[in-house]
């Protein structure tokens, strides 16, 4: 069994984080000040990731 790359990784997350984002643009439940300080949170996270793998 081989782990899956970083890349792979990245991929499932970022899917993850549009599904999640798409999730709430269609309640409408949500500020989009909110969608953009977790983009931004996602982001920061992504890069700090990208950090320790490479």
């Amino acid at each position: 069994m081989t782990q899956p790359g970083p890349t792979k990784l990245v991929q499932e997350m970022e899917e993850m984080f549009k599904a999640r984002l798409f999730e709430r643009g269609k309640m409408g439940t949500e500020p989009s000040a909110q969608c953009a300080s977790d983009k931004q949170g996602f982001v920061r996270h992504l890069s700090a990731y990208r950090r320790l793998v490479g």
